[in-house]
């Protein structure tokens, strides 16, 4: 019995050091700003996501941004434009046989987000989620694709929702 609650102690401990760690990392059109990414030097959409950890929180503010390679999400988070401002838009410029952003752990949220960009071969996507993954979440998130491929490809468990 001891030992069972110091083990659910120690989980506990765990999961609240993490999620005292998460932050908040500001993306902005042409940042430069170096990881963490703070508000008053915000950094590339690419540099905030990819410093990333777990139950982190990315602010896109408003603005033209170009994806010229896969934005791959690897850790649960959300990137989300601001409340009450225009969404940001999200350009993808990469190869068109490849997902431009990668969706690639459980629970990810995209809110407030205009996404646009050309995918042509079918089985890539604009916005692709891993088929495992679940508990993604694109909330109010506009895509325009203009290629033959899919726009979204979401899994079995990801929600859309548009208001």
């Amino acid at each position: 019995m001891t030992v069972r609650v110091l083990l659910a102690t120690a989980a506990l401990m765990l999961a609240l050091a993490g999620s005292a760690a998460a932050a908040t990392r500001f993306a902005a059109p042409g940042g430069l700003g170096a990881s963490p990414c703070a508000e008053v030097a915000p950094c590339s959409l690419a540099t905030a996501v990819g410093g990333a950890i777990a139950g982190d929180e990315i602010v896109v503010l408003p603005g033209d941004y170009t994806i010229p390679a896969r934005l791959a999400v690897n850790v649960p988070l959300t990137i989300h434009g601001q409340d009450g401002q225009a969404r940001p838009n999200l350009h993808y410029t990469g190869p068109d046989n490849t997902r431009g952003i990668s969706l690639n752990d459980a629970n990810v949220t995209l809110r407030r987000l205009s996404v646009d960009g050309t995918v042509n071969v079918g089985r890539a996507a604009l916005i692709g989620v891993n088929p495992a993954i679940t508990g993604t979440l694109l909330d109010r998130v506009e895509v325009h694709h203009t290629g033959a491929a899919i726009g979204v490809v979401a899994g079995p468990t990801s929600v859309i929702r548009t208001r």
